[in-house]
């Protein structure tokens, strides 16, 4: 085992190009504000992954399908194993706090 760990691949990403209503994007970079400064890719990849999570029913076609991988909600500590919605919701809180700290 090497004394130095193995950086992590940073997973794949891809560009959107997307219009939102004025008063979401006013929104969307007050919440930035709000969390320290967390890029809105940050928040919107936050809000997707809960949403997609949430959904029991898109979850369920999904699995049907079989051709687009599930993508997990985001890291809170447990590997991004996310036990309840609450759980979910705290991580984020957390990373706020921590942000606000630092």
């Amino acid at each position: 085992m090497s004394l130095i760990p193995v950086k992590e691949m940073a997973p794949a990403r891809d560009s959107l190009s997307l219009r939102l209503d004025r008063d979401l994007h006013d929104q969307l970079k007050a919440y930035a504000t709000f969390l320290g400064g967390a890029s809105k890719d940050y928040i919107i990849s936050w809000a997707l992954k809960h949403v997609f999570r949430r959904d029991k029913e898109f979850r369920a076609w999904l699995e049907a399908r079989g051709d687009v991988p599930i993508v997990e909600a985001p890291n809170n500590g447990n590997n991004g194993v996310v036990h309840r919605d609450e759980d979910l919701d705290s991580s984020l809180t957390e990373a706020h706090s921590t942000r606000l700290r630092h």
